[in-house]
Order: structure tokens, then C-alpha cells, then sequence
């Protein structure tokens, strides 16, 4: 199957209406539904319909057609949390202010990702230390560390000096004990 990208979409719709200022109005409906088409893909994603979705919702699906037919200032929290709930999914709220600085921002991240880190370590620690399950988790613990180093490398490479990175002195005396692989 062919994935048609957004410009091509564009380009159809200027052909068909003959009106180059409708590709404004596509991608202010695109900016105004964007956390609409989250939700959307995320019920796709569950292989679920929408009359099975509004069915989970309590809702008829007349309402849930609105719901996704309508732009985001006009969802309701309490409708935001059935759509979640009925996709058997938790919602976190994250309130972010440009106003602070981005190192407190990072931070509250970085807070963020070591509880749903301590979530796996609790998966772990229930099924016990040799399973299939735990040893997947220290993969993708590996994973997650990798990925942030990449991306954190890629970040600190373009900042406008060269020097060093330096470390501050760990805060705690815990040990952190690092297994090393090398491939040769």
C-alpha cells in the first residue's frame, strides 16, 4: 500500500478546488486537530472502530463521531479521559512552561522516565531475576541509555565551543557497576 504524503494531499486539493489558499486552511485544520489525530491513531492502533470505541465510552457513536470530527480546544477533559480509559491506557499531564528555564524543564523529564524505569524494575522483581522477561527489560534498559547518549551527543556537538564535557562529583557513594562489551 502507498503512502500518500501531506504535500501530495495538498497538491490533489489545489487541483480539484482550483484554490491555492485551501492548502492554508488543510494545515490549520491539521495544527487545530493535532491531539485528535493522536488519539485516532492510538484507537487504530487497538484495531478498534469507532462503534466499538463508543460502546467502551458509554457513548453513542454519533458523539464519538463529534469527538474526532471536531477540533482539540473543543474536547472536554472528562471526554479526553473516557477516550483513554477505554483504550485500557493511563494518561499523564505534563504542565511545561517556556517561562522556566530548560534545565528545570529537562529535569522534570528526566523525573519522569526514571519512575516509568522503576516500573519495569517492579515487573522484574515479581517474576522473578533469571525470566526471559527481566532480561528483555536490561536490554531495553541498554536501549534507553544508548538512545539518550545518541541523542544527547547529537545535542552537545552543536554547541558553540569544544571543550570537554565535565561531570560533577556523583552526589551519592552508591556505586553504579557498568558491565562492559566488546566486540572485536
Amino acid at each position: 500500500m502507498k503512502t500518500i504524503s501531506e504535500n501530495d494531499v495538498e497538491k490533489l486539493a489545489v487541483a480539484l478546488t482550483g484554490d491555492p489558499g485551501v492548502v492554508d486552511g488543510m494545515r490549520k485544520h491539521r495544527q487545530e486537530t493535532q491531539f485528535i489525530y493522536s488519539l485516532i491513531q492510538m484507537r487504530n492502533a487497538k484495531g478498534m472502530n469507532q462503534r466499538e470505541m463508543a460502546k467502551k465510552m458509554g457513548v453513542s457513536p454519533s458523539k464519538l463521531c463529534r469527538m474526532e470530527a471536531s477540533a482539540d480546544t473543543d474536547l472536554s477533559f472528562g471526554d479526553i479521559q473516557a477516550y483513554v480509559s477505554a483504550l485500557d491506557m493511563d494518561m499523564s499531564i505534563l504542565f511545561d512552561s517556556p517561562s522556566l528555564p530548560a534545565s528545570t524543564r529537562i529535569k522534570q523529564h528526566v523525573v519522569a522516565v526514571h519512575a516509568l524505569l522503576q516500573e519495569l524494575c517492579k515487573i522484574s522483581k515479581q517474576v522473578g531475576g533469571g525470566d526471559d522477561i527481566t532480561r528483555k527489560i536490561k536490554a531495553f534498559y541498554a536501549e534507553v541509555l544508548l538512545n539518550f547518549l545518541l541523542g544527547f551527543e547529537k545535542s552537545y556537538s552543536k554547541l558553540p565551543f569544544d571543550e570537554p564535557l565535565q561531570f560533577p562529583a556523583p552526589r551519592t557513594t552508591k556505586k553504579v557497576r557498568v558491565a562492559r562489551t566488546v566486540s572485536r
